[in-house]
């Protein structure tokens, strides 16, 4: 039955257009020696509506943070096992000029149709953008993540298991994001503004990530349709962030002999932060003397800041527009392993605004959107 309603749906949401076939994908990168690197494109690919573009996908081109572009071949094709899903694999090996912070991505042409959670619709003429960041002054290989679930029942319980460590020993952090939209050529590709977590359909449930138990849940889809959500993985080693990849991935939600869950009320995404700032310091992949977050985002009336240290010690939090004034300011003279601090936001034009901590030497900036 479960697999009669996955067809139906599927044949539903994708008779627009055949080279609507893009499903998700992950990029993955395993150091081999110095500073050279396999670097892997994961594409789900939808098999039932998409088929002709699905096979015609042979190749996809990466931009390697360099400056440098090259085509990547695929090496495998396979249909999952009682999906009607292709998962194809493409590689290439590179070598870095020098060590850094470099960031791969591949923009991929036609989202399958009718996303109900993505607009412009029909999202059939969407990019799909997936990306990878590295830190390639250690040797290090991406986590791999766990195969996306695709199915779930309406008014039931999705879960993802998440890893909360890698092959490697390092340790993994998550956080819930926007998709992407792709910048210029190579250029930095930023958060939809088209785009609401999955919950934000109906504004029944939640959709969060259970970080104690290592596991996305989604209490639980309240209409039927097609879905994507996108969640970033960082890897963490002795303090270090050394990668974090951005994962997009659909979910189809059918109508499974309805489940008579009741579903909680609505509770709104905490993006703890969508994206990194590229005029600013890769902050991020420093040591962690400063940890920052900033929730609700976006805000409506007010922000609250949280600013931890590794050891006791004064900070001082600022609320800074895009041209560097300094709006609001906080400042704790008394020395804590943390603070926190509310700002009033309700005023504020809506746009783009940052958040910058300061502990002795540190400097943290976050930006978020009013």
């Amino acid at each position: 039955m479960k697999k009669f309603f996955f067809f139906i749906l599927l044949l539903c949401v994708g008779t627009t257009a055949y080279a609507t076939h893009l499903l998700g994908g992950e990029i993955q990168a395993r150091n081999i020696s110095g500073l050279t690197y396999d670097i892997t494109g994961v594409i789900y690919l939808d098999n039932q509506n998409g088929r002709p573009a699905a096979d015609a996908q042979t190749e996809i081109s990466f931009c390697l943070g360099d400056g440098t572009q090259m085509k990547a071949e695929r090496i495998s094709s396979e249909i999952l096992p009682g999906l009607l899903v292709n998962r194809s694999v493409y590689r290439i090996r590179y070598t870095y000029p020098a060590p850094g912070q470099y960031t791969i991505a591949t923009k991929l042409d036609n989202l399958t149709s009718s996303i109900i959670n993505l607009g412009p619709v029909p999202t059939g003429g969407l990019q799909m953008v997936i990306q990878t960041t590295l830190n390639t002054t250690v040797s290090n290989s991406t986590a791999p993540a766990p195969t996306p679930t695709f199915t779930t029942g309406l008014r039931q319980v999705f879960l993802l298991p998440l890893a909360t460590t890698d092959p490697d020993g390092d340790s993994l952090a998550y956080r819930l994001v926007k998709i992407l939209v792709p910048g210029q050529e190579c250029a930095p590709n930023l958060p939809s503004n088209n785009y609401i977590f999955p919950n934000e359909v109906t504004r029944q449930g939640t959709f969060r990530l259970d970080r104690p138990a290592a596991k996305l849940v989604w209490n639980a889809p309240a209409q039927i349709g097609l879905y994507t959500y996108a969640y970033v993985t960082e890897e963490w080693r002795q303090g270090v962030k050394i990668a974090e990849s951005w994962r997009t991935n659909a979910l189809f939600v059918t109508d499974q002999n309805s489940s008579s869950n009741p579903i909680p009320p609505f509770e709104p995404v905490q993006v703890e932060f969508e994206g990194i700032i590229t005029a600013l310091p890769p902050q991020e992949f420093l040591p962690t003397e400063l940890n920052m977050v900033v929730y609700p985002v976006p805000s409506h009336e007010y922000i609250t800041v949280e600013v931890s240290t590794r050891r006791p010690s004064t900070s001082v939090i600022e609320l800074v527009d895009l041209q560097g004034r300094v709006l609001q300011k906080k400042e704790f003279k008394m020395s804590a392993i943390q603070h926190s601090g509310e700002f009033s936001v309700g005023t504020l034009p809506k746009g783009m605004y940052l958040i910058r901590a300061r502990s002795g030497q540190a400097v943290l900036t976050r930006k978020f959107v009013r």
